[in-house]
């Protein structure tokens, strides 16, 4: 089983905080495949080792994988729609160039805090926010792209997604049959069109992936992600009185979230520690090795 991490050069801290919560995924990844963009001059980890800086965090990088965002394909122009396009393209890419038959896919900024049975008996079973919608156009892609309407009512952008590559393969020969083209010659196609229309452009990885899932299986086990956004508010509350005075009644919670912006101070690497010792202090009374 392979994850997949995306780790943008703004958000190598949060990753360093993410991965000290691997012990309530089920099963624990057999690899890791890091995709990191390059990290400019102008910023202060510029030149670091990335694995090393992990490991000073006690995280174990045995079985990972580091690759240099981009490229996947280098003949794929997939930037020239902005970095958000360009992010959800370069997920497909990477999903599609995994060689292994179960991956997890995980944004750096978000993990469990419960035990997650992501694969169990052959199965995926997958986060969802029920009752929770987006911008239509998500939804609109998920007509375009595959022909098929939209499947579940809530929403798949949970930052977490199992998938069977077997499943992939059947989404990326529908794509390239309804177009008759290839898959990322048809997507970009697309984008092109819709450009001329609105820009910028809404486009959900998680929602074209979750959708065509459960759209193949149509009794696709769920589980709802019960999430706490870590903002900047906790930051700042956090840093001010040594606790989250907005407290976090972990009983209910299954997912952190970081949701901590680039122009509102951003987490430090001297604060992950204490940070992450913080949250399991406060975590360690309420797992019962259960989803819920």
């Amino acid at each position: 089983m392979t994850r997949l991490m995306f780790v943008g050069c703004h958000r190598i801290i949060e990753s360093v905080l993410t991965l000290q919560f691997d012990r309530f995924l089920i099963p624990v990844p057999e690899q890791t495949i890091i995709y990191l963009e390059p990290i400019p001059r102008d910023n202060p980890l510029f030149g670091v080792d990335l694995f090393a800086l992990y490991r000073s965090f006690g995280i174990n990088t045995d079985r990972f994988r580091l690759i240099l965002d981009p490229p996947v394909d280098p003949d794929a122009n997939f930037r020239q729609f902005g970095p958000w396009i360009g992010q959800q393209l370069l997920k497909l890419m990477a999903i599609d160039a995994c060689t292994d038959d179960e991956i997890l896919l995980q944004d750096a900024d978000t993990f469990a805090v419960k035990p997650y049975h992501y694969f169990k008996e052959n199965e995926t079973i997958t986060f969802v926010l029920p009752g929770e919608t987006h911008t239509i156009e998500y939804f609109e892609y998920v007509t375009k792209f595959l022909n098929i309407p939209r499947q579940y009512p809530g929403s798949f952008i949970t930052e977490f997604l199992p998938i069977k590559k077997s499943d992939w393969l059947s989404l990326r020969t529908q794509l390239e049959k309804i177009h008759n083209k290839s898959w990322m010659q048809a997507m970009i196609d697309q984008f092109s069109k819709d450009r001329q229309v609105t820009n910028p452009l809404w486009f959900a990885e998680f929602e074209m992936l979750g959708n065509w899932f459960m759209y193949k299986h149509p009794d696709m086990r769920t589980i709802q992600q019960k999430r706490y956004s870590l903002n900047d508010r906790s930051l700042n509350e956090y840093r001010k009185y040594g606790i989250i005075k907005q407290d976090m009644p972990f009983p209910y919670y299954n997912c952190i979230c970081l949701k901590l912006y680039d122009n509102q101070g951003q987490l430090t690497l001297d604060e992950v520690s204490t940070l992450v010792d913080y949250l399991n202090l406060s975590i360690q009374d309420h797992t019962d090795g259960q989803n819920e």
